[in-house]
């Protein structure tokens, strides 16, 4: 029982790099520009909430905020829950985890500033 491992043509090997290349940039565009978006949009309307009126700091746009999330994120380090395993949950979950830690920040700013900073 020989186990043999199965060569790929040129043309083979073309189309799964084709098609690879397709699928992470599928995913790029529909999954992480509106994350990254959404965010930023989020990390500005917490600065709209707190840091201008109580700090008197100037008004910030979004892009700012996906310039400073892009900034920051090439130098952050992979949370503790996924340096043992960097990929066991999959990719999806490496994605997902700060968007989540961002709405659950959002949302307990908004109970905040909804009902005891007014």
């Amino acid at each position: 029982m020989t186990s043999e491992k199965k060569k790929y043509t040129l043309a083979e090997c073309l189309s799964i790099f084709t098609f690879s290349t397709l699928i992470v940039a599928a995913y790029i565009v529909l999954v992480g520009v509106p994350m990254m978006l959404l965010t930023a949009w989020m990390r500005n309307t917490m600065w709209e909430w707190f840091a201008v009126p109580y700090f008197h700091a100037p008004h910030v746009g979004v892009l700012a905020f996906v310039a400073v999330g892009l900034f920051t994120g090439m130098f952050s380090l992979p949370s503790s829950s996924l340096k043992a395993g960097m990929y066991e949950h999959g990719i999806t979950y490496r994605a997902l985890e700060p968007m989540v830690l961002v709405s659950v920040l959002f949302f307990f700013a908004w109970i905040l500033h909804t009902w005891f900073l007014r």
